[in-house]
């Protein structure tokens, strides 16, 4: 008989790399997604043509989903033009963007526990459902949209 062990190649990569640099290669994985992201959106104009897909709520139910006018709200604020911004989608630019922004600042510095806390611990995320489903159904009350904003 033979006793040899077989090791997936993935399971000897990921336990031969040391903590730190699995934490630096997802820190620039996100930073280069985010900052291509970005790069897109800036050149081009969500208000004169459709970036992504149509978002499913809205095609259905004629509804804003809480990410909706999130790209338009994106590139308002690389132009500079928060109050912009916040017409587009006002969660977006004062709930979702902070907390990615610290997320990724908190990999940069090799930390683990604020970026693994934001997404394991039910408070926040509890909290983070909360907002965006009262933002959800307000935006969607007529005459409040020059409030809330909306798409």
């Amino acid at each position: 008989m033979n006793d040899v062990s077989v090791v997936e190649p993935s399971d000897a990569r990921l336990s031969a790399a040391p903590d730190g640099s699995r934490l630096r290669l997802l820190a620039l994985g996100t930073t280069v997604g985010a900052a291509g992201a970005a790069v897109f959106v800036a050149t081009h104009n969500p208000y004169s043509q459709q970036l992504g897909p149509v978002c499913p709520l809205l095609a259905l139910t004629g509804l804003d989903c809480p990410l909706c006018g999130g790209t338009r709200s994106a590139y308002s604020l690389m132009q500079g033009d928060i109050l912009g911004a916040l017409k587009m989608n006002a969660f977006a630019v004062t709930v979702i963007l902070p907390l990615a922004l610290v997320f990724i600042v908190d990999l940069w510095r090799g930390r683990r526990a604020l970026a693994r806390r934001l997404w394991t611990d039910t408070r926040i995320a509890w909290t983070v459902l909360a907002i965006g489903l009262t933002f959800t159904v307000a935006r969607n009350i007529p005459g409040l949209e020059q409030f809330i904003g909306t798409q």
